[in-house]
C-alpha cells in the first residue's frame, strides 16, 4: 500500500510537470514559485520510488563539491603566485589598521624612521642585528613591506611655527602677514616630502565570518595584540596604522607613482564602498610593454593626472658589506636618486626546522649529483657544485650556531616602482635607479607590469613566482627600508632640505633645546672661505628675529648690519659701528645694566643683585681707564689715583668717565683728596692729560661722552634685532698681546671690543630670563683674542639653558675655538648643536667631526670636502668691434651644503634661501666683478677709453 502511494504520488508530480511544460510551450511564464514546489514535488516522489531524476543528480553533485571546496577553505591556503581573472580588488573591508579579504586577515604598522647619518659602524650594526631580531620573532607569518613617500605638511608647519611664535613672545606683523605665506608658498613649490614605511603582518589566512569583518577581528584580537605589542617594543618601533594612514596607504597604492593623490575621508572600508577605491584611479598598460600609465585625481589641479611608472623585480644580490663598505642600506639606496621611488616586499619567515629540511635536502641533490659525475663519469664535478655546497653548509653552520635567531631564513618577491610624466623620462630614471646598484644587484624589468603593479595594493597576491630572493633576516635588516634623513624639528625656522633622503623640509626650533631639552644653547657654525657659514646664520637670525626673539649680533666684517634695513625689521632693528657711534656709547658705566624688580620674586634678590652691578662697573671702569695706558704708567701712584677718583664717581648708569677725569683735575689741583703726595698730583695730571687727548679719537669718544652731555637712555630699548658692527678695530694676535708688545690703536681696540661683550651680556643677563633671546658672534675668532670675548662665549654656552639664550658662534674652522681639552674655558661639553660647511685639511676635518660627534676615521672626513659645490664662476672680457668692453659673467649661485647636528641626529642638508630673495641678496658677500659693478661703456678695468686701449 505505501509503494502504491509513492508511486501514485511520483506519477501525479510528473503529470503536473508535464502540465507545466505544456504551458511553457504554449507561450506561458511559469512563476518561480510553482516550479520550485513541483521540483521538490518530483524529488520527494522520485526517493519514495527509489530513483534519482537528472536533478537531483546534479544538485548532489553541487552539494559534494561546495563540501570539498569549504573543507579545503579550513586549511591553510597555499602561497602559490597567482593572477585574478578580475580586475576588482582583492580588499573588502578595512577596520583600523587591519584589513581583510575574503580569505586572508592583515595587520598594518607604521615603521619608525631610522637615522644613522655619520654614526659609527658598530651603531649601526647593532641597529641592524636588533631588526634582524624583530624580523626573527614574526616566523612562520608573511609580511609585506610598504616603502613610499607623503607630502610634507606645509600647513601643519606653518601652524605649529606660528602658534610657538605667538606662545612665547610678541611675533612682528611682517611674521604672519608675510613670512609664512611666503615661506609656505616656496616649500609648496618644493614639493617637499616625508618617507614613510609601513609593515603588514598576516595575521589569518581562513575567516570564519566571511561577511562579518568585526566578528572575525573580535576572534583574532588576541593575536592582533601580541602582534602589535611585539613590533611596537622592538627595534622596529612599529605603532598600529591609524585610519588616516591607511586612507593614504591605499590611495597610494591605487594611485601607484602619482604625486599627490586626493586623499578622501578617513574611515574605515566597507565591502560596498572599495569600488570608490578603484575608481579614484585608472590603470591601463599594453600587452608585453615595459611600463603601464595610471591617471589619478590630484589636490588643487583640474585635470586628472597622468604618470608612467614601470615596475622592475629585484633579481640576483651580490654579498655587501653593510655598514663597512656603505652606510646606506641596498633598499635605502634608492633614496638618493632624487626623485621617488616605491618599493613592497612579500616575504615569508621561515620556521627553522623547514630551513634546515630544505637546506639538508639541497645539500642531498648535491652530493648526489657530485657522485654523479665521480662515480659514473670519473671525472671531477664543477666548481659551481663546490661553492653551491659551502654556501649550504654555510648556512647550516649559522643556523646551528644560532641563538638568536638572526639565521633565521626568508624568502620573498621584492618589486621597486619608478614614475615618471613620460616615457622619455621614465626609460631615464629607470636607467639610474640601475646605475645606483650597478654590479650589487639585478633589477629586472617584468613584462607583466599590470599584474606586479597590483602587489603595491594592500591584500594583493604575489603575481609571479619569478626572481624569489632567499636571504637571512639579517640580510633583510641589512636593507634598511626605514632609513632616513631625520634632522631638525617640525616648527620653527627653515633651514633647507635634506641632500637626498626624500628631500625632507628641514625647520629647527632654535629655542626648544633649552626649553624642552635641558641641552646647551650653542650653536657652532664653521666652515671654510665661501662655505656661506655667515649666510647661515643671517638666515637663522632674520627668521627667528621675526617670531619675536630679541638678537644682540657682534659683526667684525660690517655683513649683517644689512639687515636693519629689510622692510620687515627696519622698525625693530638698530645698527651701531661702533667705530662711528654716539659720544659715551660704551661708557663702561652704561653698558652694564640696571636689573629691573619685576625680574625678580623677592626685594632682596633684586637689591643684591643692584649691588652686584654696581661693583660691576666701577670694576669695569678701572679695568678700562687701565687698558689705555702704556705698561709704563701702569704703577702704584696709577693704581691709587684711580681708586681714589673711582671712588669719588657714584658707580651708577647716569654717571660718566668725564666725571673720573675731573676728580683727577682736583686732585691735581689740591682740590680733593689733599693727603695724597706731589707725586701723585704730578701723575694725576699726566693721567688726566693723557685721557683727554684719547678722548678725542674716534674710539675714546665712544667711551668718554662731553663734560654736561645728558646720558644715553635707549640702552634698555625692546629692539628685536641690535647688531654692532666692529668693522675697523685693530685687534692684535693672541701672540702680541701675551709679549705685551700692543701699540696704542690696538690698545683702544681691545677695550672697545670688551665693552661690547659686556653690552650683549648685559642684555642677555639683566633682562627677563624667560624670554627668547639670541647671541650671534660672526669671525669668532677675533672676539675670542681676548680674555673678554673668551668669557662672553663661555658664560652664555655654560648659563644659555638658565636664560634661555640661542647662542651662535661663527668661524672659518673649529680649531679657532677650544673644543678639544679639558680647560676651564672649553666648549667641548657646551656645544648643543653644529653646522658644518666645506672644511680642508685633515687636522680641521677631524676636530668638525669631533664637534658633530661623528666618528673619526670611517670615511666622514672625505665628505667635508665636498660640501661646497665647484665653482662655475667664469668671467670672459672680449671688445666689440667699437672698441667698446663687453663681460660675460656667470655667477656660482649653487646653494650650500651643510652637515648639521642637532645634538640627536646628524645629515647633511642644503641651505635654502629662496623663500626671501632680498634676503638672500642682503646677504650676500660675494664682491661684484667689473661688470656686475656697473662700468660705463667704453671704459676698461684700468678707467681708460675704450679707442685708447685698443
Amino acid at each position: 500500500m505505501p509503494e502504491q502511494d509513492s508511486s501514485a504520488r511520483w506519477i501525479a508530480a510528473m503529470q503536473a510537470g508535464d502540465l507545466e511544460a505544456q504551458k511553457v510551450i504554449a507561450g506561458g511564464t511559469p512563476s518561480d514559485t510553482d516550479s520550485d514546489i513541483l521540483g521538490k514535488a518530483a524529488t520527494r516522489a522520485a526517493r519514495a520510488a527509489g530513483k534519482l531524476s537528472k536533478t537531483e543528480r546534479e544538485n548532489r553533485k553541487r552539494e559534494r563539491q561546495a563540501a570539498r571546496e569549504l573543507e579545503a577553505q579550513k586549511k591553510p591556503r597555499h602561497d602559490k603566485p597567482r593572477i585574478e581573472a578580475e580586475d576588482k580588488l582583492k580588499l573588502k573591508a578595512t577596520i583600523g589598521h587591519v584589513t581583510f579579504d575574503d580569505t586572508e586577515v592583515w595587520a598594518w604598522y607604521v615603521v619608525a624612521g631610522l637615522s644613522h647619518g655619520f654614526s659609527p659602524v658598530e651603531e649601526i650594526e647593532q641597529a641592524i642585528t636588533a631588526d634582524a631580531k624583530a624580523y626573527a620573532s614574526l616566523v612562520g607569518r608573511r609580511l609585506r613591506i610598504r616603502s613610499t613617500t607623503r607630502p610634507y605638511s606645509v600647513r601643519q608647519w606653518a601652524k605649529d611655527t606660528y602658534d610657538d611664535a605667538r606662545a612665547s613672545g610678541a611675533p612682528v606683523d611682517a611674521f604672519g602677514r608675510v613670512y609664512l605665506p611666503e615661506s609656505q608658498r616656496h616649500m609648496q613649490q618644493r614639493s617637499f616630502s616625508e618617507k614613510w614605511v609601513m609593515l603588514g603582518v598576516r595575521i589569518s589566512t581562513f575567516r570564519k565570518f566571511g561577511r562579518d569583518p568585526l566578528r572575525e577581528l573580535a576572534a583574532l584580537r588576541e593575536t592582533v595584540e601580541d602582534i602589535g605589542h611585539a613590533l611596537i617594543n622592538s627595534s622596529l618601533m612599529a605603532t598600529p596604522a591609524t585610519t588616516e594612514d591607511m586612507e593614504w596607504l591605499l590611495r597610494r597604492s591605487i594611485a601607484l607613482g602619482v604625486p599627490m593623490p586626493r586623499v578622501g575621508v578617513t574611515a574605515d572600508y566597507e565591502r560596498d564602498d572599495i569600488a570608490e577605491l578603484t575608481a579614484s584611479a585608472d590603470w591601463t598598460a599594453e600587452p608585453l610593454t615595459k611600463h603601464l600609465t595610471v591617471t589619478a585625481s590630484v589636490p588643487d589641479a583640474k585635470d586628472r593626472i597622468k604618470m608612467e611608472v614601470a615596475v622592475l623585480a629585484l633579481g640576483r644580490l651580490s654579498d655587501q658589506a653593510i655598514p663597512q663598505e656603505t652606510q646606506t642600506g641596498w633598499m635605502q639606496r634608492t633614496d638618493r636618486l632624487g626623485f621617488p621611488v616605491e618599493w613592497v616586499a612579500t616575504i615569508d619567515v621561515i620556521p627553522e626546522q623547514k630551513t634546515q629540511s630544505w637546506i639538508r635536502g639541497r645539500m642531498d641533490i648535491i652530493r648526489d649529483q657530485m657522485k654523479h659525475y665521480v662515480d659514473e663519469h670519473q671525472i671531477a664535478p664543477p666548481a659551481s657544485l663546490n661553492r653551491h655546497m659551502a654556501i649550504a653548509t654555510d648556512i647550516q653552520t649559522q643556523l646551528d650556531s644560532d641563538h638568536q635567531g638572526t639565521a633565521i631564513r626568508t624568502v620573498g618577491w621584492y618589486r621597486v616602482a619608478v614614475s615618471a610624466p613620460d616615457e622619455t623620462l621614465l626609460k631615464e630614471r629607470v636607467a639610474k635607479l640601475r646605475a645606483v646598484y650597478g654590479s650589487r644587484a639585478e633589477l629586472v624589468e617584468v613584462p607583466n607590469q599590470y599584474h606586479t603593479a597590483r602587489e603595491f595594493i594592500p591584500n594583493e597576491p604575489v603575481a609571479t613566482g619569478a626572481h624569489k630572493r632567499r636571504m637571512s633576516v639579517t640580510t633583510l635588516a641589512a636593507a634598511i627600508p626605514q632609513g632616513t634623513a631625520e634632522v631638525g624639528d617640525r616648527c620653527g625656522v627653515t633651514l633647507g632640505y635634506t641632500a637626498g633622503s626624500a628631500m625632507r623640509a628641514v625647520a629647527w626650533n632654535t629655542h626648544w633645546d633649552m626649553e624642552l631639552r635641558d641641552r646647551s644653547g650653542l650653536l657652532l657654525i664653521a666652515g671654510g672661505l665661501g662655505s656661506g657659514k655667515t649666510n647661515l646664520m643671517g638666515w637663522i637670525i632674520v627668521q627667528s628675529a621675526l617670531s619675536g626673539v630679541q638678537w644682540s649680533v657682534l659683526d667684525p666684517s660690517d655683513r649683517l648690519g644689512r639687515l636693519c634695513d629689510l622692510p620687515e625689521l627696519k622698525e625693530h632693528a638698530r645698527y651701531i659701528n661702533l667705530m662711528k657711534g654716539r659720544a659715551g656709547e660704551l661708557s663702561p658705566y652704561r653698558v652694564v645694566a640696571e636689573p629691573r624688580r619685576e625680574h625678580f620674586e623677592t626685594e632682596e634678590e633684586w637689591l643684591r643683585e643692584v649691588s652686584d652691578a654696581q661693583g660691576t662697573r666701577l670694576s669695569l671702569m678701572k679695568d678700562i681707564l687701565n687698558s689705555f695706558l702704556d705698561k709704563d704708567l701702569r704703577d702704584g701712584n696709577t693704581a691709587t689715583l684711580l681708586t681714589r677718583a673711582l671712588a669719588d664717581v657714584p658707580p651708577l648708569r647716569e654717571s660718566s668717565p668725564t666725571d673720573v677725569l675731573d676728580v683727577l683735575d682736583r686732585i691735581a689741583e689740591q682740590q680733593a683728596h689733599t693727603d695724597l703726595s706731589e707725586g701723585h698730583r704730578v701723575r694725576a695730571r699726566d693721567l688726566s692729560i693723557e685721557y683727554r687727548r684719547l678722548a678725542t679719537t674716534p674710539i675714546g669718544k665712544l667711551i668718554f661722552p662731553p663734560a654736561g652731555s645728558p646720558p644715553l637712555d635707549d640702552a634698555d630699548d625692546d629692539k628685536l634685532l641690535n647688531v654692532y658692527t666692529l668693522n675697523g678695530m685693530a685687534i692684535p694676535s693672541a701672540k702680541s698681546i701675551a709679549s705685551g708688545n700692543i701699540d696704542e690703536r690696538s690698545r683702544l681696540s681691545m677695550s672697545i671690543m670688551t665693552l661690547a661683550a659686556w653690552l650683549v651680556q648685559s642684555r642677555i643677563y639683566l633682562g627677563n630670563p624667560h624670554r627668547r633671546k639670541g647671541l650671534g658672534i660672526d669671525e669668532g675668532k677675533t672676539i675670542t683674542t681676548i680674555d673678554a670675548g673668551k668669557n662672553l662665549i663661555t658664560k652664555t654656552a655654560t648659563d644659555s639653558r638658565k636664560f634661555n639664550l640661542r647662542a651662535i658662534l661663527c668661524s672659518q674652522n673649529v680649531t679657532h675655538f677650544d673644543v678639544d681639552s679639558d680647560s676651564e674655558d672649553s666648549l667641548s661639553n657646551l656645544v648643543g648643536a653644529a653646522m658644518i660647511g666645506h672644511t680642508e685639511g685633515d687636522n680641521e676635518a677631524r676636530a668638525a667631526l669631533k664637534v658633530l660627534g661623528a666618528p673619526v676615521g670611517q670615511g666622514y672626513e672625505a665628505i667635508l670636502k665636498t660640501l661646497r659645490p665647484q665653482s662655475k664662476r667664469r668671467e670672459e672680457i672680449k671688445h666689440d668691434l667699437d672698441g667698446n668692453l663687453s663681460m660675460r659673467t656667470t655667477k656660482d649661485n649653487k646653494p650650500r651644503h651643510f652637515i648639521f647636528s642637532d645634538g640627536r641626529n646628524t645629515e647633511r642638508i642644503v641651505i635654502d634661501m629662496d623663500s626671501m630673495p632680498h634676503v638672500k641678496e642682503a646677504l650676500n658677500s660675494r664682491p661684484k666683478s667689473y661688470a656686475e659693478a656697473g662700468a660705463p661703456t667704453g671704459s676698461t678695468p684700468d678707467g681708460q677709453a675704450g679707442e685708447a686701449a685698443a
